[in-house]
């Protein structure tokens, strides 16, 4: 008769399916809890490698060279800031959804792409009052350590996209006790500051390549549409504050 009621599952078919959903959740606890675990030993870990490497700097450079050092680390900061102004966090963000991921991830890399031209035409036209502000005459070097971590950040928000974080947590890692080893030896034969600022390229665009590796293997590359790049920009417009206050604070001094 219509009224009758649906026949609901046998207790047995029930159970089966709580138990599916169990399997299925504590899995899901237990790769969330590995991610949280390799993502926090992995920042351990690079501080513990910069503190090392500052105190080993200090005693071997002296206070002049690893000032200036930092000063061009300032700078490279809010070079990097200026030029990607969200664009990173709205790669990740828009990858993540697995709607069109490919696309977003060409349109994020594009929009990258045009900016990195931008700032390191600039810089290269500047490179005189780079010098003069740091003290050094680092101009070309300074541009080229943008372009290693901006390659690098493309990476990481591409991976983190993808749901990667561990691996995006391991590179860092990575390229952190790559950078030291790197600047220990260099700083070892002589090379000072110019050692310090090689190194720094080196190790950043080691991994940036590898990152970007990773992510050719990951996604099929996709042409982007103006839609696509536009909802980038979209987001990345609101993204850009959230890290403001991050570079204000490491700056400040």
């Amino acid at each position: 008769p219509p009224h009758r009621l649906p026949r609901l599952p046998y207790p047995s078919v029930v159970a089966a399916q709580q138990k599916a959903f169990g399997r299925r959740g504590a899995t899901l606890g237990v790769k969330l809890s590995t991610t949280s675990l390799v993502q926090f030993a992995a920042k351990i870990g690079v501080t513990v490698a910069g503190f090392a490497s500052t105190v080993v700097f200090a005693r071997v450079l002296g206070a002049d060279v690893l000032g200036t050092y930092f000063l061009v680390i300032a700078l490279i900061g809010w070079l990097e800031f200026t030029t990607q102004l969200g664009v990173t966090t709205a790669i990740q963000k828009r990858v993540s959804e697995l709607n069109e991921s490919s696309a977003f991830l060409a349109a994020g890399g594009l929009v990258l792409a045009v900016a990195v031209v931008v700032v390191t035409i600039a810089l290269l036209m500047a490179r005189d009052l780079v010098a003069n502000y740091v003290g050094a005459d680092v101009g070309i070097l300074v541009t080229v350590m943008l372009v290693v971590r901006m390659l690098y950040a493309f990476a990481d928000a591409g991976l983190r996209g993808y749901h990667h974080v561990s691996t995006a947590a391991g590179i860092e890692l990575f390229a952190t006790v790559a950078r030291v080893i790197l600047q220990v030896g260099l700083v070892v034969v002589g090379l000072g500051l110019t050692g310090m600022l090689f190194g720094y390229v080196a190790a950043f665009g080691a991994v940036g390549l590898l990152g970007v590796y990773l992510l050719v293997h990951e996604a099929t590359f996709t042409k982007p549409t103006r839609r696509h790049v536009a909802s980038t920009l979209q987001f990345a417009k609101f993204a850009w504050l959230s890290s403001l206050k991050t570079h204000v604070s490491a700056s400040m001094d």
